[in-house]
C-alpha cells in the first residue's frame, strides 16, 4: 500500500482499499460526483489539517478569523461531522475490554484524536479521521500496519432480542480505521439511545505483531 502525503486522493487510496471503496462508492450507489466529493472531504481535511497546523498559538488576529471562515466552509462543502450513537459507544467499550490494558489503551486514545467521522451507505460505514494534524502521536499507535479486520461484535436491542446487527472493526496503516455494520442500523430500528445487549466479542487479529508495511497512522 503506498502513502503519499503530498497528493490527497493518494492519502484517500492509501486508507480504503479498492474492496472497500467499491463497497463504500458502487454498492451504495453513489454518483460519480457524489463519489468525487466524498474523496475531496478527505482531501480538504487533510490539506487543511496541515495548513493550519496543532493549535492557535502564535496566530495573529487576523488569521484565527481566517480559520474560523475556513472551518465554517469546510463544513458547508463537505457536511456536518458525524456524532457517534450509544450503541456505537458501547461496541467500542466492549472492544476496548476484550483487547486489554495496553492494546485497548491506545485505541481508546486513537479514538480521542480521530474527532472527524463520516458516515457512508445510510450509515452501515462509518469511517475515523483526524483533523488536527495529519497523523496520530506514534505512541498510540499499533504496531500492526496491515489493513485487517481485527474485531467482530454482535449486539441486539434489549425490547426486540432478535434484532440483532454485527459489527466489524477495521485498522488501516497503524489505527483504527471504521466500524462496519451488516446493515444500516437504521433499518432494524437502532438510534441513538436504543437499548442494546453486546452478545459477544471476539477479537481476530493481533495488533501488536509487526508487520512488513510502514505506517504512520495518517
Amino acid at each position: 500500500m503506498r502513502h503519499n502525503q503530498e497528493l490527497g486522493e493518494q492519502e484517500w487510496n492509501s486508507l480504503i482499499s479498492s474492496r472497500k471503496r467499491s463497497e463504500v462508492f458502487s454498492n451504495a450507489g453513489t454518483t460519480g460526483s457524489d463519489a468525487r466529493l466524498a474523496e475531496g472531504n478527505s482531501r480538504g481535511y487533510s490539506l487543511r489539517s496541515r495548513e493550519h497546523g496543532d493549535d492557535d498559538r502564535g496566530r495573529l488576529p487576523g488569521q484565527l478569523r481566517h480559520m474560523r471562515l475556513r472551518d465554517v466552509l469546510d463544513r458547508l462543502l463537505y457536511g456536518p461531522n458525524a456524532q457517534l450513537y450509544s450503541y456505537e459507544r458501547s461496541v467500542f467499550a466492549s472492544v476496548r475490554e476484550e483487547l486489554g490494558e495496553t492494546i485497548g489503551g491506545k485505541f481508546d486514545a486513537q479514538l480521542q484524536h480521530l474527532p472527524y467521522r463520516q458516515r457512508q451507505d445510510e450509515g452501515r460505514i462509518l469511517a475515523f479521521f483526524p483533523i488536527k494534524g495529519s497523523r496520530l502521536p506514534a505512541r498510540i499507535l499499533f504496531n500492526n500496519a496491515d489493513e485487517l479486520c481485527f474485531a467482530t461484535v454482535e449486539l441486539r436491542k434489549r425490547e426486540a432480542l432478535a434484532t440483532r446487527l454485527t459489527a466489524r472493526l477495521y485498522a488501516v496503516n497503524r489505527r483504527f480505521f471504521s466500524v462496519e455494520f451488516d446493515v444500516p442500523p437504521s433499518l432494524k430500528g437502532f438510534e441513538d439511545r436504543t437499548e442494546i445487549e453486546i452478545t459477544s466479542v471476539t477479537i481476530s487479529a493481533d495488533l501488536e505483531r509487526a508487520s512488513n508495511l510502514r505506517g504512520n497512522g495518517t
